[in-house]
């Protein structure tokens, strides 16, 4: 993978370009750059000009993650497990 990231901040503008690897195993996806970081999938939409992934994480590999973030999808628990959406273009 390889990610290009360019943003202005205070004026200045600020790039970052990494590589890396990526791994799929059942609900969790690997992203390995200088140090690897597990994302655990909790929802995913395909439209028909993009995916929409919502990630949990990250956490690294020496971390366990908590069990209810593969098992409970409630409403209320939600709040409680931070997330981000992945999007791509289609």
């Amino acid at each position: 993978m390889s990610n290009d990231f360019f943003e202005i901040r205070n004026g200045r503008k600020l790039r970052d370009v990494t590589t890396g690897t990526v791994a799929i195993a059942g609900p969790t996806i690997s992203i390995t750059r200088a140090t690897t970081n597990i994302y655990v999938v909790r929802g995913w939409l395909e439209l028909s000009n993009m995916t929409i992934m919502e990630v949990a994480g990250p956490w690294p590999t020496t971390q366990d993650i908590p069990a209810r973030v593969f098992t409970d999808f409630s409403e209320a628990t939600g709040r409680f497990i931070a997330t981000d959406k992945w999007i791509r273009t289609k």
